[in-house]
């Protein structure tokens, strides 16, 4: 496996909807039952000294839509949505045109 990029700048979304992508290294971050690595950092409490930005308000709501007073147990695994990013070259090559190239190319 190539390195993680570890550069903290936010990278663009190519659509909408997509998961913010992390831009840090994430080896050895524990995410399970009983601790999440990624809130100490990205909770509300710590977003003020960590300079992070904070888990977004969707990640607080249960599957009926009543928010929570923590993050959702259906969002607790960060790492299902959000991934690091390898310094590495595309393996195969492909022809993914981003949302905002393709509506320039309707107009």
């Amino acid at each position: 496996m190539m390195p993680q990029s570890n550069n903290d700048l936010r990278q663009v979304r190519n659509y909408p909807e997509q998961p913010p992508l992390i831009p840090h290294k994430t080896d050895g971050y524990q995410v399970d039952l009983r601790s999440n690595k990624c809130l100490t950092c990205h909770s509300r409490k710590a977003v003020g000294e960590s300079q992070a930005p904070m888990v977004s308000i969707t990640h607080f709501m249960d599957r009926d839509g009543q928010f929570l007073a923590s993050v959702s147990p259906r969002r607790y695994f960060c790492n299902q949505c959000h991934v690091s990013q390898h310094e590495s070259k595309p393996w195969v090559g492909n022809t993914f045109v981003d949302v905002d190239t393709l509506l320039q190319k309707k107009q």
